[in-house]
């Protein structure tokens, strides 16, 4: 048996989304050429490193623990990437352990 979603619900988690994107979207905004930014995991987050590899003009550094920042920011020429390292946790798509607490 398939689960589907009714509309209420499928509308609901469309607005959801939509609002994580215009949170990420308000903090990129916030960000100001020279900072440097901790992006955890997360869905939200992963919207604002969208968000922050978009902005061309705002060189800055982020320190990431998740693999799917990399694929976000790495095409970023103008942001400069730390990925703290450890093992992957598959639930939570983030990098956990001694490595991540350890790495400057």
């Amino acid at each position: 048996m398939q689960f589907r979603l009714n509309d209420a619900s499928q509308d609901l988690a469309v607005s959801i989304d939509l609002a994580r994107k215009a949170i990420a979207q308000a903090a990129a905004a916030l960000i100001n050429p020279g900072d440097s930014v901790i992006i955890d995991a997360g869905s939200s987050n992963l919207y604002l490193a969208e968000a922050l590899a978009r902005r061309a003009d705002c060189p800055i550094t982020v320190v990431f623990p998740f693999p799917a920042g990399l694929d976000k920011l790495g095409p970023a020429k103008h942001i400069n990437l730390i990925a703290i390292g450890g093992t992957l946790d598959r639930e939570s798509q983030k990098l956990l352990g001694q490595p991540g607490r350890n790495s400057h």
